[in-house]
Formats: structure tokens, sequence, C-alpha cells
């Protein structure tokens, strides 16, 4: 007689896991078959009604997490098809992998964009990729809150760049006097100066500035003059890092607060100091 495997049984329960725990706070779940290579299609409701906030599930499990946990404990290191990794970074919805512990009937998730925009794909190795995943991101209240956090922060993220990128970069290059390419993806803003000369200003926090501006804006304030001390700023920030190699953030009195040694690192702390915040301000669903 055909016998069920294990790795069936395991899939099975972490899925009716997943179903529970978005269920109960009125979220819909769909299952997708055939498996492209997500799992499940989760849409946000809030209060009864819809949103058009939604994300897609990879859900993994496992009958031995010891396998999977660095030596600090405080990750989980779980292989992932490298081709599957650069699919989902193109994504507009975030993917979020979840795997569970059948031992401690522990659900964990990360956001599988929001691992690969602050480490890129370094753990990959021939066709395999890993994802670490912090065994504090677990699937209970909190964790849910903050996963609904991230899925709006990213809409919102893509719905501001779409809206505001085309007059942001107009003022920049008004400001400027020359061509100005931005890229939202990477987060980078590159400056094709008069004499020729091209310049690659990794500016982590563009969305912010769009958020700053509207607030000005509906409170009276200048757009234009928002341009202008951001551009001085930028210009001052590249400025040094031409001269010295490394970039350093000053109060207002002059004094280094903080010294990152590229332009990447830079644009990296911004990124996740802003994610933090929006996470925590989207959160409540």
């Amino acid at each position: 007689m055909p016998k069920r495997p294990r790795s069936h049984i395991l899939e099975k329960i972490s899925r009716n896991r997943l179903y529970e725990a978005f269920t109960q706070v009125g979220w819909v779940v769909w299952d997708l078959q055939p498996d492209y290579g997500e799992d499940l299609l989760v849409r946000i409701f809030v209060a009864n009604m819809a949103t058009h906030y939604s994300f897609f599930v990879q859900a993994k499990s496992t009958d031995h997490i010891e396998r999977y946990l660095d030596e600090d404990q405080k990750h989980i290191t779980f292989p992932i098809d490298a081709d599957h990794l650069e699919y989902w970074n193109q994504f507009w919805e975030p993917v979020i992998l979840t795997v569970w512990d059948a031992k401690s009937d522990i659900t964990y998730w990360e956001p599988i964009q929001k691992y690969l925009e602050k480490h890129g794909n370094s753990k990959r190795k021939k066709k395999s990729a890993y994802i670490d995943i912090p065994t504090d991101n677990i699937l209970n209240e909190k964790g849910i809150k903050h996963i609904a956090g991230y899925t709006k922060l990213r809409y919102a993220r893509f719905e501001r760049e779409r809206e505001g990128a085309e007059t942001l970069i107009k003022l920049l290059e008004d400001e400027l006097k020359t061509a100005i390419k931005y890229d939202a993806q990477r987060g980078t803003v590159v400056i094709n100066k008069p004499d020729g000369e091209l310049k690659i200003v990794y500016f982590g926090s563009t969305n912010q500035l769009l958020l700053d501006a509207k607030d000005w804006t509906d409170s009276g304030g200048d757009l234009n003059e928002i341009a202008r001390d951001t551009i001085q700023n930028l210009y001052v920030i590249v400025k040094e890092y031409q001269e010295t190699g490394q970039i350093n953030i000053r109060d207002k009195n002059g004094n280094i607060m903080k010294t990152y040694e590229t332009p990447e690192d830079w644009a990296r702390d911004v990124r996740e100091k802003l994610e933090a915040a929006e996470e925590l301000k989207w959160s409540d669903i």
C-alpha cells in the first residue's frame, strides 16, 4: 500500500496553521494551485472591509528546526531556490517566507524582499540561496501586525514613487541645471553634470522626502524650500565623500554623529530606520 510521505503531512499542517492565523484576524486566504512557487495569497481586510493590500506566502516546514538555527540561536537560515528569489524580488506584493517548526508548533516568518533589500543575495550557492529568519519573527498577534505594516508600507512606497517621481526629478533638474536619472528600486540618483562628469549618489530617503514635501505644503510650507534644502544637504554629503572617501553625518553644529565607509552603507542604514518607523506607523490593523 502507498505510504503518505512525512513531508506531505508537514506541508498540510503548516498551511492549516497559516489559514488559522490569518482567518482569525478576518483576512482571506487562497490556496494557489497549481503551485508556481507561491503557496498562498492573502488579502488583508480591516473591520470586515476588503482592502487592496495583499501578499503571497511561501510555506515551509520541518521536524528538525535545529538544523537551520545559527550558533547564536537568533536566526533560522533556510534554503530557498535562488531563481525564485530573483523572481520574487520583482513582485509588487510582498512574498512572506514562513517556516513551521513541528516540534514547537511555532511558525517563523520573514518578508523575502525586505531581506534581499538589506542583504542582497549574499548567501547564494549554485542554484540555492539562504534566507535568515529572526527567531523573534513569530506568527502571533504581534507578528501579524508587523506583516500588515510591512505590506501597507511596501504598497505605499511604490504608490508614492509612481505618483511623485516625475515631479521630484523635474524639481532637481531645475535646481541643479542638469539632467537627472532617478532609479527608485535601486535608490540611486544619477547626475549628468554640465561638464560631462557623471555622479551616482545613493539616496535612500527619497520616499521620505516626498512625504515631508506633502506634509510641508499641506501646512502652508514652500515645496521649493524643501527642494533647495535637500539639494544643499546632498551636495555637502557628495562633496565630502569625494574629498574624504567616506560619508559623515553631522549635527547642526557640524559635529560628526556617524560615519559610513560607502554610500551603500549610508543608504542601507537610512532605509532600515525609515522601514522600522513606517512599519510601526502602518501596523495598526
